[in-house]
């Protein structure tokens, strides 16, 4: 499915329903994947270079023309709201591809990043320009060449259709124990053009078995 959209566009009910289940996932997240750092530090070691990472793939403009906050507004107020002190700090990562929805993310941050900055539970707010596949692989690349673990980490891959985000990524993020996947699958349109041979390098064939997180 392309992405037609103007930079910035009307919430509708189901993009509503997958932010409420991020806020209230990520309500839970922090704190947990916060302590499972320190959990590797006592087993590792303290490695400085390891993070909790939250990673927003499709960021978006931030916002959106009804008045809704998009996913990366949505994950910082979680993290600068929350009631609990992080035993480890997190690092945002916000990827966005469109250049015109990139700069205006960009405004949109920037009223809350001095907040930010007095802020205990967050070590930085990223925001990067760049395909979401591309920036993430180069991230994983960068781990492997100097041997550092990837993570702890939740990767939000709200895609656009089903071609942007390949299963390899995801099984490559899902190797780490300590990382996780929230995506969005379109299995209807995956479905009905599963069988055309020009969309066929959408399609990852031969795929590691990926871990499923059970929410309850």
């Amino acid at each position: 499915m392309a992405d037609t959209l103007a930079t910035t566009w009307h919430a509708d009910p189901h993009t509503l329903a997958k932010h409420a289940i991020l806020q209230r996932y990520l309500q839970a997240w922090f704190p947990i994947l916060s302590r499972q750092a320190l959990v590797l530090a006592r087993q590792y070691g303290n490695a400085p270079s390891r993070e909790i990472l939250f990673i927003d793939g499709f960021a978006g403009p931030g916002e959106y023309t009804n008045g809704k906050e998009g996913s990366p507004l949505i994950a910082l107020k979680a993290a600068l709201n929350h009631d609990t002190s992080f035993p480890d700090p997190v690092r945002m990562l916000f990827i966005e591809e469109r250049e015109d929805r990139f700069e205006h993310l960009q405004k949109v941050l920037a009223p809350h990043l001095e907040l930010v900055r007095k802020c205990s539970n967050i070590r930085a707010v990223d925001p990067v320009p760049g395909d979401c596949d591309s920036v993430l692989n180069a991230l994983l690349d960068e781990c492997e060449r100097k041997r550092i673990a990837f993570g702890p980490a939740l990767a939000f891959l709200d895609q656009f259709g089903y071609g942007a985000v390949s299963m390899a990524l995801i099984s490559r993020i899902l190797k780490f124990g300590q990382c996780e996947v929230f995506t969005y699958l379109d299995y209807k349109d995956m479905n009905r053009w599963i069988t055309d041979p020009s969309k066929a390098v959408a399609f990852t064939p031969r795929l590691r078995r990926p871990r499923v997180v059970k929410c309850h």
